[in-house]
């Protein structure tokens, strides 16, 4: 590899990878819950039988909402390791 690619690196997976942690836990908190043969719907009519678009449209909004929430929950937790210590 050249000196220009170690370099640099991926904004997006950086991204990702900081927020590791608060996706792996808040995972078993939003979706996988007491009903967990359910699927969340939050785009109506976007259940197994509706069509491919509002699944997708779906899948795409509570993707959002689960990465929201866990870069939400990664500020609080440093926010609370800097306050504490």
């Amino acid at each position: 590899s050249s000196r220009y690619l170690t370099e640099c690196h991926s904004t997006f997976l950086e991204f990702l990878g900081r927020n590791t942690l608060e996706t792996y836990v808040l995972q078993f908190h939003l979706f996988m819950n007491h009903q967990v043969q359910y699927i969340p719907i939050v785009v109506p009519n976007s259940g197994p039988t509706g069509p491919l678009q509002l699944r997708v449209l779906n899948m795409l909004v509570c993707g959002f909402i689960f990465v929201a929430f866990a870069v939400w929950a990664r500020n609080i937790t440093v926010k609370t390791q800097t306050t504490v210590t």
